[in-house]
């Protein structure tokens, strides 16, 4: 299953915890760590680098400790967490999404996944490249894309984890994508799997 990981940095514990339930419960999304002020948040970029931050701007009390916080963000989605209404344009305007403190489960993940759905529309990666792999390459993308590893590519497949590594070097030499994430969201704009749950599509 294709895994994205979230960083939610929020003062208030409750809060924090709350929404890592809601966030968890969703198949493929997992919370990696909870953090409370900016330099914590910088660090844990840093260290962890998720997919998503979601962040109170109000742990920033400086424009300086806001902007450290968005320069380890790298590759990372940053969403607003906000339990007021008092931010300037300017700063909510730094997110690609906003996430209010009164909204429900069903809202949260509906703002995230809007995200995900953008960032990988994003992507330049070219769909008619699909036709360049082989029907095989094509099945082991699929499992890659998923998560599995070499070893559980093969049993799945009925070949050798060996031929696996193969068809695997195969594909990344005819994509250029070498990193599994990347390999993901190429399976997913192309349609192999679903965005939902990272599972093969028929």
């Amino acid at each position: 299953m294709t895994r994205f990981t979230f960083i939610i940095s929020e003062s208030s514990l409750i809060a924090a915890t709350g929404l890592a339930t809601i966030l968890t419960k969703e198949p493929g999304f997992q919370v990696v760590r909870l953090v409370s002020n900016a330099r914590e948040t910088a660090l844990a970029l840093a260290r962890n680098k998720p997919n998503f931050l979601i962040l109170n701007p109000d742990i920033c009390k400086t424009e300086k400790s806001f902007n450290l916080v968005l320069s380890k963000l790298g590759s990372a989605r940053a969403i607003a967490f906000t339990t007021n209404y008092e931010h300037k344009k300017s700063v909510l305007d730094s997110f690609d999404a906003r996430i209010d403190f009164f909204d429900d489960d069903n809202q949260i993940i509906e703002i995230v996944n809007s995200v995900l759905r953008k960032k990988f529309e994003q992507k330049n990666y070219e769909p008619e490249k699909a036709s360049e792999l082989s029907e095989r390459e094509v099945s082991v993308l699929k499992l890659i894309a998923t998560g599995l590893t070499n070893k559980e590519v093969g049993e799945k497949l009925f070949i050798s984890e060996h031929t696996a590594i193969v068809h695997r070097k195969h594909i990344t030499q005819k994509l250029g994508i070498k990193s599994v994430s990347g390999l993901t969201v190429y399976a997913i704009i192309n349609k192999l799997i679903r965005l939902e749950d990272g599972l093969p599509l028929k």
